[in-house]
């Protein structure tokens, strides 16, 4: 009897932790200083896109009745321009228009920061 106490107090106790670390101030982004460089040069232009961005997304979860899927595809070890890029593929023989033409319909980032060690999550846009 007390082991089914015990999980009955933990559950509530663990959501309530759980609660309170979602009601707390997020912590500032400190980022380096190559953003706050762009962000110089940029800023304005930015912040333009946001409002654009935003005015796009109110329009279409007016339109559907719902916020829009947004797919982030990412993965790892393979070359600058192997894919999507055609640019880049055609002088190194590389063809993949399927997902060339799903590129374009997207964004592209080519900006990222990386750390010696192969893992996908090391590219931030």
């Amino acid at each position: 009897m007390k082991q089914k106490t015990t999980i009955a107090l933990a559950a509530p106790l663990l959501a309530l932790s759980f609660a309170g670390s979602a009601l707390a101030e997020p912590k500032p982004i400190i980022h380096d200083s190559e953003y706050y460089i762009l962000k110089a040069q940029h800023g304005e232009t930015w912040a333009k896109q946001d409002q654009e961005i935003q005015e796009k997304l109110t329009a279409l979860e007016k339109k559907h009745g719902s916020k829009p899927n947004i797919i982030h595809i990412m993965w790892d070890d393979t070359a600058v321009g192997k894919i999507g890029v055609p640019q880049i593929q055609a002088p190194r023989g590389f063809r993949t228009p399927n997902i060339n033409k799903f590129a374009a319909e997207g964004q592209y980032y080519a900006r990222m920061y990386t750390e010696p060690s192969c893992t996908p999550s090391r590219a931030h846009s």
